[in-house]
């Protein structure tokens, strides 16, 4: 799902987005890594990239298929398909563990060490 730009201080952000501003909640760091274009354009709707990030690894594709013509669902939707071999899950574990700092999502909750103001 397409998102607008974010301020690069929010590449390493983990703490708390208040309740009732523009993505309020807590806020994890899921992955970090690079990636490598293959092929495509995201502006036809296609990419297929190589992520090597400490998570997810490997070849993905990224398709958009036009939306609905109808009043409930208005945007573009996109899929993302992991599309080379090697596929592996991601544990329990480590799905909820910061790629940055190892932290679960309850644990920077509780800490609240860092306050993001969104200013929206």
């Amino acid at each position: 799902m397409p998102t607008e730009d974010h301020p690069s201080d929010y590449l390493e952000f983990e703490g708390i987005i208040p309740k009732g501003q523009y993505g309020g909640g807590t806020v994890m760091v899921w992955d970090i890594g690079t990636y490598d274009l293959i092929e495509g354009n995201y502006y036809k709707g296609f990419l297929r990239f190589h992520l090597n990030g400490t998570k997810l690894k490997g070849e993905w594709t990224l398709n958009r298929f036009a939306s609905a013509k109808n009043e409930t669902d208005k945007k573009d939707k996109w899929h993302l398909i992991k599309t080379g071999d090697n596929t592996r899950v991601v544990s329990k574990a480590r799905d909820d563990q910061s790629a940055l700092t190892k932290r679960t999502m309850a644990q920077i909750a509780a800490a609240a060490d860092a306050v993001w103001q969104s200013n929206r």
